[in-house]
C-alpha cells in the first residue's frame, strides 16, 4: 500500500509539471507499476487506489496518454468487479397463445381464467397476459402460458407479432387460436373447430379468359388477344377463370403427431364451453348474438388463408381446385406458421367456425366459435401435448 501511495505522488508531479505536456512513456510506465502494485491488494483496495489515480488525471482528461491510462488501469484493477452487460433474460413460458381480435382474447381469458385488466407486460403496447394449466394428469406439471392478441386481421400483422413474440419471450410453442369460415360442402357446423395440419395460402391470379379451352394458348397472343376477348365480353359475358397461387405450410414434428394422436372427448369439451359461455354477462356482447353451443366436433384436416374476406361463397369454388379436404379459410394462419417455421418454432392451429364465408355471413357466432376454438386448446395441452422434458427419445 505504501508503494502505491508513492507511486500516486509521482503520477501526480507528472501531471502537475503540465497538464497538456505530460512525459508519457514516464506516465504509462507509473500507471503499470501502480496497476502491477495495486493488483496484489483487496478490492475495495484496488477500487480506492483507482478512484484516486482517475482524480489525479482529471485535469488531463483530454490527452490521450490519460485516457488509455485510466481505460488500461480499469480493467487490469475492476476487470473482475465491473458488471458486464448481461443478455436480457427472455420471460419464460412454455406456450404462447396468439389471438387476432378482442372475441378471440376474450374467449381464451375465460377458458384459462385470465383477469384481462391485469396484464404482466407489453411488447410494444401489445399486453400480454400469463395463465398457468394444471389438471394434466399423474406426474406432469402445470404449463405456463403467455397470452396476446395482434388486433388487426390479415397475415403481415400476425407474422410480426410472432416475430415479437419469439424474439422477447422465450417460448416452446406457439398456438393461434381464434374464428375463421367453415366449408358448407365438407359438412363442418357451426362452433365446429379446424385444426389444419396443412395450411395452404391461396391468392387468386385473375385471367382474361373466358373458357378453358383458350386457357392453354391465349397469354401467346399478347395484347392483341386481350383486346379481342374484351370486344367478344360484350357479347359473351364478363366471367372470368380464376387460376389460384397456391403456397402451403405443413406442421412440424412432434406437433405434428401430437395433433394427429388427439380425441378431444365431445361432453368434456361441450361442457368447458357452456362454463365459459355462462361466465359472460349480457353487456359483454352485442343484440343478435347466438350463444347457444348446438353441438361440438373437432376436424383435424386441412384450411386455406387469403388476404381477402370471402363472403361469396368462394371457398367451396377454390377448394374443389386446391384441395379437398380444406374445411376452413382465415386471413392469418398462414403469416402464422411462416414466422414460427422461419425461426424454427412449432405452431398449432384452431379455428372456430363462425360463419360460411357466404352472403349470410355475419358476427353473431364469433363468440361462441372462439370459446370452441379456445376450449379446444386447452384440451389439446391438457390431453395431447408434451413439454420438451417429457418428450422420449427413441
Amino acid at each position: 500500500m505504501a508503494a502505491c501511495a508513492y507511486l500516486l505522488s509521482k503520477i501526480a508531479e507528472l501531471v502537475l509539471i503540465g497538464a497538456n505536456v505530460i512525459d508519457t512513456g514516464r506516465l504509462n510506465f507509473a500507471i503499470y507499476d501502480i496497476g502491477t502494485k495495486a493488483k496484489q491488494l483487496e478490492p475495495s483496495f484496488r477500487r480506492s487506489i483507482f478512484d484516486r489515480v482517475e482524480k489525479v488525471l482529471s485535469n488531463a482528461h483530454t490527452q490521450p496518454v490519460a485516457v488509455e491510462a485510466i481505460g488500461w488501469l480499469k480493467i487490469h484493477l475492476l476487470g473482475d468487479d465491473i458488471a458486464q452487460p448481461k443478455e436480457r433474460v427472455k420471460p419464460r413460458a412454455d406456450v404462447a397463445i396468439v389471438t387476432v381480435i378482442n372475441d378471440e382474447r376474450k374467449a381464451v381469458s375465460r377458458v384459462f381464467g385470465i383477469d384481462l385488466n391485469k396484464p404482466d407486460f407489453d411488447i410494444h403496447g401489445r399486453n400480454v397476459y400469463s395463465a398457468s394449466l394444471t389438471e394434466r394428469g399423474p406426474g406432469k406439471r402445470p404449463i405456463n402460458i403467455y397470452i396476446t392478441m395482434v388486433g388487426e386481421p390479415r397475415n403481415v400483422p400476425c407474422a410480426n407479432v410472432c416475430r415479437d413474440i419469439i424474439e422477447k419471450l422465450n417460448v416452446d410453442l406457439l398456438i393461434l387460436c381464434g374464428i375463421a369460415g367453415g366449408n358448407r360442402d365438407r359438412k363442418v357446423a357451426l362452433a365446429h373447430v379446424v385444426a389444419p395440419g396443412m395450411i395452404f395460402y391461396v391468392e387468386g391470379g385473375k385471367i382474361h379468359i373466358y373458357t378453358r379451352l383458350l386457357r392453354k394458348w391465349y397469354g401467346g397472343f399478347g395484347g392483341r388477344m386481350d383486346s379481342i376477348l374484351n370486344f367478344l365480353g360484350y357479347f359473351l359475358g364478363r366471367k372470368r377463370f380464376t387460376e389460384p397461387e397456391i403456397i402451403t405450410k405443413n406442421m412440424l414434428d412432434p406437433e405434428k403427431a401430437y395433433l394427429q394422436n388427439f380425441e378431444p372427448q365431445n361432453a368434456e369439451a361441450v361442457r368447458l364451453c357452456e362454463m365459459a359461455l355462462a361466465s359472460y354477462s349480457p353487456d359483454e356482447y352485442p343484440p343478435g348474438t347466438n350463444m347457444a353451443l348446438n353441438n361440438y366436433e373437432c376436424h383435424r384436416t386441412h384450411a386455406m388463408c387469403g388476404e381477402k374476406v370471402l363472403v361469396d361463397d368462394g371457398l367451396r369454388k377454390l377448394a374443389q381446385d386446391v384441395n379437398r379436404k380444406i374445411y376452413a379459410v382465415d386471413m392469418e394462419s398462414y403469416g402464422f406458421a411462416a414466422a414460427c417455421e422461419h425461426s424454427r418454432k412449432p405452431w398449432v392451429v384452431f379455428r372456430g367456425i363462425s360463419d360460411y364465408a357466404d352472403p349470410k355471413k355475419d358476427d353473431s357466432r364469433h363468440i361462441v366459435a372462439s370459446v370452441a376454438a379456445a376450449v379446444t386448446a386447452r384440451l389439446f395441452l391438457q390431453r395431447a401435448y408434451k413439454l420438451p422434458e417429457e418428450r422420449q427419445e427413441f
